[in-house]
């Protein structure tokens, strides 16, 4: 077994365990962390259903030392519905963050040498919906460092915990996407407002055609009903177990879900 097989069923087992890696060698380039992170993707055997797209606003990336955003996969078996009860490990560190998702009603891939353009990406759009990503680590924070914390990230299967999204719709054409609103409230509490252009790009369009040139989706691009999640529209916020949490998408409407703990597996 190879070094990056032992830590990628590392953080396999971490994920389905509420626990943390207190053992291992982090990767020490992008290319490693995205190398880790396929190769985990592999080990778990999970059915990949999309792609969360992260370290989309400026302080981010200088936080995780990055020069652009990253990527990681989402899963079918952690994506949910609108109004779930959502169980998560506070060992993980769950933090919140509102988004819109692109899901593709066609295939978006670079050809010779011409990079994917906004206009293609929304002629390949098949609706706009909005989610919660919950993200976190699987890492020991003793482990972390300023140098390595967004390498980990990445190859933490993009520090992604879990998702939620509802509300699709495919009328979104008239939708201001560099501005459409979001409010966040916990426990009743409004404590965020933002809105889809808070990227780096401005627009979640231009996000998915960032994606869609990344050199590391270069040889495959990105299939025709994937989810694609565009980034936080507002900053990342802690979440514990008996935290209610909604968020208001003026555009779409409201997401709602319960924050309940985990119950470690026997």
């Amino acid at each position: 077994m190879s070094s990056h097989d032992n830590l990628a069923d590392q953080l396999w087992q971490a994920r389905q365990n509420g626990t943390t890696v207190s053992d291992l060698q982090a990767p020490t380039t992008v290319d490693e962390a995205y190398a880790l992170q396929r190769v985990t993707t592999t080990r778990c055997a999970q059915q990949v259903n999309g792609f969360k797209i992260g370290a989309t606003v400026a302080d981010i990336q200088k936080l995780l030392q990055l020069d652009e955003p990253f990527y990681g996969p989402l899963y079918s078996d952690f994506t949910r519905n609108n109004g779930c009860d959502l169980a998560v490990y506070p060992d993980h560190l769950p933090r919140i963050e509102p988004e819109f998702v692109v899901r593709l009603g066609k295939p978006l891939k670079a050809s010779q040498g011409k990079p994917v353009s906004r206009d293609q990406v929304i002629d390949a759009v098949a609706s706009i919906s909005v989610a919660f990503e919950f993200v976190g680590s699987r890492v020991n924070p003793d482990l972390v460092t300023d140098s390595n914390r967004g390498l980990l990230a990445i190859a933490d299967f993009g520090a992604n915990l879990d998702f939620i999204i509802d509300l699709e719709r495919e009328d979104w054409q008239d939708i201001d996407l560099s501005a459409s609103p979001v409010e966040l409230f916990i426990n009743d509490e409004s404590i965020a407002t933002g809105h889809s252009g808070l990227s780096v790009a401005g627009n979640p369009l231009d996000i998915v055609a960032w994606l869609a040139n990344a050199p590391g989706l270069a040889d495959t691009g990105v299939d025709a009903g994937m989810l694609i999640s565009c980034g936080t529209c507002t900053p990342a916020f802690a979440v514990n177990p008996g935290d209610k949490v909604r968020a208001n998408y003026r555009d779409f409407g409201d997401l709602t879900c319960t924050i309940v703990k985990a119950e470690n597996p026997a």
